[in-house]
């Protein structure tokens, strides 16, 4: 097997799909990528239409209003450019995002992982522990970050262990049981009324993970209601 080249950074690469669907946005559909991720473009203050999307490696994901997005089919159309029908998240229909199932529920949206969690087991002793270890590991951290952040901190600590001891496993072990128990368990996000919510900021010191008491996150920044 070999690499031709990487998946990561390929907004940044250039590379012709992303170059010419970045550029197709930003001319045909009037939108400007954000100050800090050239992957997510929000729609100019020239546009008479809202849109935030987010381009992948093979897909894009967005939010929009009726008008752009009916922009979007024509343009799209127009440049004779190849894509997937586009789905439209409902109350009945649901969508699969990055690993993850979203539905809609009331005034709410769900993230749930899909079927990951079924792959989960538990690390046993003997000679293949440590490669046990390893694939346990990833497979936790990989649903952590799609809709467990409870589970970072524990998935964050063993993957410093190149050479996990019994109490290393033990505790990796527990964090797994619980995700194997939880399968059901996602993120939930609530529309939030800006005239009374808060900007939350938490700072590295706040996530101490290793072992020297520093911390593998920079910060953590969240929009809530203080209760």
């Amino acid at each position: 097997m070999a690499v031709v080249k990487p998946l990561h950074g390929i907004a940044e690469a250039g590379t012709h799909w992303c170059a010419t669907y970045h550029k197709h946005h930003r001319e045909r559909l009037q939108m400007v990528t954000s100050s800090y991720d050239p992957c997510l473009l929000i729609s100019s203050t020239k546009n008479p239409d809202f849109a935030c999307i987010g381009m992948q490696t093979d897909d894009t994901n967005g939010l929009s209003d009726e008008s752009l997005s009916r922009r979007e089919n024509e343009e799209l159309n127009k440049a004779v450019f190849t894509a997937k029908p586009k789905q439209t998240l409902t109350a009945d229909e649901l969508l699969a995002f990055n690993g993850g199932i979203v539905s809609m529920i009331n005034n709410s949206l769900s993230l749930r992982q899909k079927d990951q969690g079924k792959k989960l087991c538990l690390v046993t002793k003997g000679p293949g522990s440590k490669q046990q270890y390893v694939e346990q590991r990833a497979r936790g951290a990989y649903i952590a970050s799609i809709c467990q952040p409870e589970a970072c901190f524990d998935l964050s600590a063993a993957a410093q262990h190149q050479d996990p001891s019994p109490e290393d496993i033990l505790n990796l072990n527990r964090r797994l049981r619980w995700q194997m128990g939880s399968l059901d368990r996602g993120l939930t996000f609530i529309a939030v009324d800006l005239a009374t919510a808060k900007l939350f900021v938490f700072v590295d010191g706040s996530f101490v993970n290793n072992v020297d008491l520093t911390s593998q996150l920079g910060f953590v920044i969240i929009l809530a209601y203080e209760t």
